[in-house]
């Protein structure tokens, strides 16, 4: 069984495994200038993983989501930072959803599932979308 944080993190998680792709979530108002981008880490950059109060470094090179010098992901969507994460209070949350292109389909059921059931149950505004090479960028 597994344990239940809040249920907006609760449903990433089940429409991860339903779907066999990781899914991550985000708390918007906690982006630096509302921006979060997909890059390699850099020096300056700090971590600081969930459950603790210290920052620790990635490591130089390593893929990261950033928002600004702060890394809210490591090692794709497998490390989260405390940053950014979803409480009761949350309002406006990012789901993070990671695949190669090999997967697409997993992927794009996995989002769509998320999305019916945020606005089914939850009865959220969704805004859905897909990043690729050809399309590097989603706007939110």
């Amino acid at each position: 069984m597994l344990t239940s944080i809040t249920p907006l993190v609760d449903l990433g998680n089940a429409a991860s495994l339903l779907e066999s792709v990781p899914i991550g979530a985000h708390a918007v108002d906690s982006l630096a200038e509302g921006t979060l981008g997909v890059r390699r880490a850099r020096e300056n950059d700090t971590f600081v993983p969930f459950g603790e109060t210290v920052a620790e470094a990635p490591d130089l090179g390593e893929i990261v989501y950033a928002s600004g010098t702060t890394v809210r992901t490591r090692r794709f969507l497998w490390r989260q930072s405390e940053l950014g994460k979803i409480t009761p209070q949350t309002k406006d949350i990012l789901y993070l959803l990671d695949g190669f292109s090999d997967r697409r389909e997993d992927l794009e059921r996995g989002r769509d599932l998320l999305a019916k059931y945020l606005t089914e149950v939850f009865h959220a505004q969704v805004k859905i979308g897909l990043i690729t090479k050809d399309e590097p960028e989603f706007i939110f």
